[in-house]
């Protein structure tokens, strides 16, 4: 913002494109040429009114992290999950069903499984074996 009470921002064309018609759009209702600030506070307006209310979806990510509590799977962790981590690697023909994901911090799923540090087998969410350390660990299960 500058002195004159201007905001710059580098869009792409489509995005400019739906602006500037959807800033015409709101002159036309009007029936006047009312100022550029004046339509996007109209556009946002409407935006607020049109989704009041509306829930968003969760992701099959999150709903899966969900289910384990969202919490880290790795025995020992005390990190929310932010990852689901395919138990059998996609890459090595892995299904993509909930029992063969379960849900991981960043740090154990970047620095310590897929580099092969920590660990495991089984079936989500109850039938998992990891080997931490080279330990072979169960979770504790409540």
């Amino acid at each position: 913002m500058c002195a004159a009470r201007r905001i710059t921002a580098r869009l792409p064309m489509r995005a400019v494109v739906l602006l500037d018609a959807a800033i015409q759009s709101v002159r036309d209702a009007a029936g006047m040429q009312l100022p550029a600030g004046t339509c996007l506070a109209v556009i946002a307006r409407h935006f607020l009114e049109t989704w009041k209310g509306a829930v968003p979806r969760r992701t099959r990510s999150q709903k899966l992290r969900e289910r384990d509590d969202n919490w880290c799977t790795v025995p020992g962790c005390s990190h929310r999950s932010q990852h689901e981590h395919h138990i059998v690697f996609r890459g090595r023909g892995g299904p993509d069903e909930d029992e063969n994901k379960t849900g991981v911090c960043g740090y154990h799923h970047h620095r310590c499984i897929h580099p092969g540090y920590v660990r495991v087998w089984g079936r989500a969410p109850d039938g998992l074996t990891w080997i931490v350390g080279g330990r072979v660990l169960r979770p504790v299960t409540g």
